[in-house]
């Protein structure tokens, strides 16, 4: 593969790209066939997921001879956060 094109579908059931964490024209992004999206950029415009909404995905192969068919939408991931909790009270 020489790129891929990775979509998330936002809130508003319209999918975009994130071409910040997931460009899937960087040589190591290619290499590792994998990316991270960080939770407050799931949560931000234009995803606009909440926290435990699900994480549909789809991709796009690209080599020198074409572009493969999109896969379907997958749904591997929720939005997540993890925090340091607040001291218990009334203890």
């Amino acid at each position: 593969m020489t790129r891929y094109v990775v979509k998330i579908q936002g809130i508003d059931q319209e999918w975009y790209e994130e071409p910040i964490n997931c460009n899937g024209t960087e040589s190591a992004i290619v290499a590792a066939n994998s990316c991270t999206i960080p939770t407050p950029i799931l949560m931000a415009s234009p995803f606009g997921l909440a926290l435990t909404d699900s994480v549909y995905a789809t991709v796009t192969s690209i080599n020198a001879v074409g572009s493969s068919p999109e896969s379907p939408a997958g749904n591997g991931a929720k939005v997540i956060t993890w925090y340091v909790p607040s001291s218990p009270i009334n203890v």
